[in-house]
């Protein structure tokens, strides 16, 4: 659990937010994990506007078919509620996300990463469904 609160001039702002997360090692090169988070809105003082709460679930497999290749797919359920006189109607999120990702020793300092990542959002607001594909090519140096 978190409770900040953050001062200024005009208002202070303060959030509580609660959550629990539970994870698996289902084999050595396999995990899975199960989140689920909570922000209420008027609870210890928060000034929050929205009433979220948050489940998710993430499964991880290292060395897919090669070393170094792994895979990440997760799935996430938001459920927000405006709080107030002229509150909207609440929104439900579902997000699917997909990583793809091989790192290669290019040196014995430097490797090579190659990452494909996948995500769709889908919202009851929204009439279309939000979609990125993105590829990164990137080095890493270690000192």
């Amino acid at each position: 659990a978190t409770y900040n609160i953050k001062e200024t001039e005009a208002v202070n702002d303060i959030g509580f937010t609660y959550g629990a997360t539970l994870d698996h090692q289902l084999a050595q090169t396999a995990r899975q994990r199960l989140q689920a988070l909570r922000e209420p809105a008027d609870t210890f003082g928060s000034t929050v506007d929205t009433d979220s709460t948050t489940v998710g679930y993430t499964f991880t497999k290292q060395d897919l078919f090669i070393y170094n290749l792994t895979l990440t797919l997760g799935v996430q359920y938001k459920h927000s509620k405006p709080m107030g006189e002229d509150a909207g109607d609440p929104e439900n999120t579902w997000q699917y996300t997909g990583d793809l990702s091989w790192t290669r020793k290019v040196s014995r300092k430097m490797d090579r990463v190659v990452n494909y990542k996948y995500k769709r959002e889908r919202s009851n607001i929204q009439d279309e469904d939000l979609q990125e594909h993105r590829v990164t090519l990137s080095y890493k140096y270690t000192f």
